[in-house]
Order: structure tokens, then C-alpha cells, then sequence
């Protein structure tokens, strides 16, 4: 089983570890935009139930 986390609060630490320290991020500004095409698909579908 997987515990549950804080996405948000783990996104959090890991900018400001990234600001800290210089270290780029494990994922970038494609895979935010990926992310939120799916979720924009997600509500899109939700609405029109395609």
C-alpha cells in the first residue's frame, strides 16, 4: 500500500530545496504543462461526457 503524502507541501519543499541550494527541480515546466492538460481534459470531459 501507498501512504498518503501532501503533494503540495512535497512540491513546496522541493522548490524551496531547489532555491536553497541551485539544484534544479526533478521535473520541469513540460511536465507541469502535461499535467495540466490532463487535468484540463479531465473537467472538460466531466462536463461534456466525452
Amino acid at each position: 500500500m501507498i501512504e498518503p503524502v501532501d503533494q503540495y507541501r512535497l512540491q513546496a519543499d522541493a522548490f524551496a530545496h531547489a532555491v536553497l541550494t541551485g539544484e534544479l527541480l526533478e521535473t520541469g515546466l513540460d511536465d507541469a504543462v502535461a499535467s495540466m492538460k490532463a487535468i484540463d481534459a479531465l473537467f472538460r470531459s466531466a462536463r461534456t461526457g466525452l
